[in-house]
């Protein structure tokens, strides 16, 4: 099961990184807004190479464009877009690689922000794209301006990594951007629709409902990291019990370790205890009482012997990591 796991860093910088990205929603230092019109069409691709349209966007920590994208130079770079109010949530999508020299920094952590808030963490290495959700309030409100910060806290310069005497202090190198309004939050981007399968692989749609607890997914799968995990969804008024069913493994380690006793709460009242171990489905009845007005639906996954795989002398990967998630379905 821990072969999977050798992909997610194994240095400590991440502890770091993520305890930052645990305080998702949280306030950063607010920063000036640009008095230029940053005029943004939703879904336009905003190409960052030589003759591209992203110098109406870039604001700070960016080099030159150059024939196939531009480098980030600075612990942070900015972008501003006036946009429309959406009728939901926006998608970020950026296709970009790291500045990255293994085993030293196998890969770029990138915290992202939107208006000041958090709303993911990257790790940038290969050339892939990356997606992050931008709940609708964050912009809605916003006097039409949404500015995008990307913190790079391990960004440096070729010249310290021994790779020449190039002395921008780089950190990703982003080929295109794109905002667009989610499928699934035309009408409301919390609702959830009763029955319907969430995937928490890198191509799932998961992704709007996690509040925290948990880490960046990976294909097929993603796991909590820390003590808890919480997610909220929103369910329409019902008159009879909900079924929760999760497809998940846990970190296991026999004898000292044979499962992961994780405990289930809704809406703050405990209604389930499960010993996880191997992939399997696990179920908890959701009491009519509590799901019967509808509304928000607040789950928490409390995983007290979350531990790191380094700790139990199974890799060097740092997390505290509790359980591998593969699907979650709410059913009458």
């Amino acid at each position: 099961m821990f072969e999977r796991l050798r992909s997610a860093a194994a240095k400590l910088v991440l502890c770091a990184v993520m305890l930052v990205c645990a305080s998702c929603g949280q306030d950063r230092p607010e920063l000036p807004v640009p008095s230029v019109e940053h005029v943004y069409v939703l879904g336009e691709t905003v190409s960052f190479s030589t003759g591209g349209d992203s110098a109406r966007f870039r604001t700070s920590g960016w080099s030159a464009p150059e024939h196939s994208g531009t480098w980030t130079n600075a612990a942070s770079a900015s972008m501003v877009f006036r946009i429309p109010p959406p009728h939901g949530s926006l998608l970020i999508t950026a296709r970009m690689y790291g500045h990255v020299k293994p085993p030293d920094l196998p890969f770029q952590p990138v915290l992202v922000y939107v208006n000041g808030r958090s709303v993911a963490s990257w790790q940038v290495a290969d050339e892939k794209v990356f997606t992050a959700v931008v709940p609708r309030d964050l912009v809605a409100n916003g006097g039409g301006l949404m500015t995008l910060d990307l913190y790079l806290p391990r960004a440096m310069s070729p010249a310290q990594l021994g790779d020449g005497g190039d002395q921008r202090r780089l950190g990703i190198h982003c080929r295109d951007v794109t905002l667009s309004v989610t499928n699934a939050a035309a009408t409301d981007p919390e609702a959830y629709t009763l029955g319907s399968v969430l995937r928490f692989g890198s191509d799932g749609e998961v992704e709007r409902f996690l509040v925290r607890g948990w880490s960046n997914p990976e294909p097929g799968w993603r796991w909590t990291e820390g003590k808890a995990a919480v997610i909220e969804l929103k369910v329409p008024p019902t008159q009879a019990p909900l079924t929760i069913r999760a497809r998940m493994s846990g970190v296991a380690n026999p004898p000292e370790l044979p499962f992961q006793p994780t405990e289930v709460f809704a809406n703050g009242k405990q209604i389930a205890r499960w010993e996880v171990a191997e992939l399997a489905d696990f179920q908890a009845t959701i009491p009519a009482e509590i799901a019967a007005g509808g509304g928000p639906l607040l789950l928490e996954f409390r995983i007290p012997k979350a531990v790191s795989p380094k700790e139990l002398g199974l890799g060097d990967d740092p997390r505290a990591l509790g359980l591998c998630w593969h699907e979650l379905e709410i059913a009458q």
